[in-house]
């Protein structure tokens, strides 16, 4: 029996919506969520604000101001900083979700 034009729709949206959660069950699975669509928002919303947080924090504002962990930064790309603490954060949280879910 032949499909009709809305199911054929029908059947590719849904099909398209699974493939997507498979595909993105896989990278939070293997630990890279990163990967997902997601993943822009997040650069966005915490990436982008821990670089400029991190940059200023650079910039001696007055006595007592310059602080160690300065020195240990200094060196260090902002951006990557940022990337790799946010990176690191929700890979954790992703594991103990999935410890929590089981």
């Amino acid at each position: 029996m032949l499909m009709t034009q809305r199911e054929v729709e029908e059947r590719m949206y849904v099909d398209g919506i699974q493939r997507a959660r498979m595909s993105m069950d896989q990278n939070e699975e293997h630990g890279e969520a990163h990967r997902n669509p997601y993943a822009a928002t997040v650069y966005r919303d915490f990436v982008l604000p821990l670089a400029e947080v991190i940059i200023k924090d650079r910039i001696p504002t007055g006595p007592g101001r310059y602080r160690a962990h300065i020195l240990l930064l200094k060196e260090l790309d902002a951006h990557t900083l940022a990337y790799l603490s946010v990176r690191r954060v929700l890979s954790k949280l992703m594991e103990r979700g999935a410890t929590m879910r089981s």
